[in-house]
């Protein structure tokens, strides 16, 4: 009998994640606003949360494959720092200098797999895409967090050449299931 950390809760989804100097970018914010997320999860952006049951991954996987082998690998860039206000928890976010070039995955994710909208289409039927580096309580803490990053002048850019399935266990741990190259590529 697997262990509680194991067993898959059945939740799952599509992410692209940054490579390691990135991600440890966004980790230093994350490990500052919101330490609790750094053990459970990498440095992403979501395309599709919650996307299908972890017990139809193996059937669905195919599908994903087809479709991203008809897309183009493509530079993402992240500009700088937003933010989300919450009802209940804001979050502070790094935003893309380019949305689009991350929207077009998901459009073309969401065509193969209509019933797996963004967020449960929780937030209507756009995507922004972006990467959480915090999550607050407090409104006006956020307000001066964000003020105090604002200002700053990025430009962090990679290629992205494929996304990631992964699952949640009982543990609230995330797991890579595979990846799924863009472009037929890998």
């Amino acid at each position: 009998m697997p262990s509680p950390e194991d067993t898959p809760t059945g939740e799952t989804a599509i992410v692209v994640i940054p490579p390691a100097d990135i991600g440890g970018f966004a980790d230093h914010y994350r490990r500052l606003y919101s330490p609790g997320q750094l053990e459970r999860i990498p440095a992403h952006i979501t395309l599709v949360y919650p996307f299908v049951p972890y017990d139809e991954l193996a059937e669905a996987e195919p599908r994903l494959r087809t479709v991203c082998a008809r897309l183009q690998p493509r530079a993402v860039a992240i500009r700088g720092f937003s933010r989300f206000p919450g009802p209940g928890t804001d979050v502070l976010y790094l935003h893309l200098a380019d949305p689009e070039r991350i929207v077009s995955l998901y459009r073309a994710v969401l065509a193969e797999f209509p019933a797996y909208p963004a967020y449960g289409g929780r937030f209507g039927p756009d995507l922004t895409p972006h990467m959480t580096v915090g999550s607050f309580d407090d409104a006006e803490e956020l307000e001066r967090v964000y003020s105090g990053l604002a200002g700053q002048r990025l430009y962090l850019a990679w290629d992205v050449a494929g996304v990631y399935l992964i699952y949640k266990t009982e543990d609230r741990v995330w797991h890579p299931w595979s990846e799924v190259p863009l472009g037929g590529g890998g």
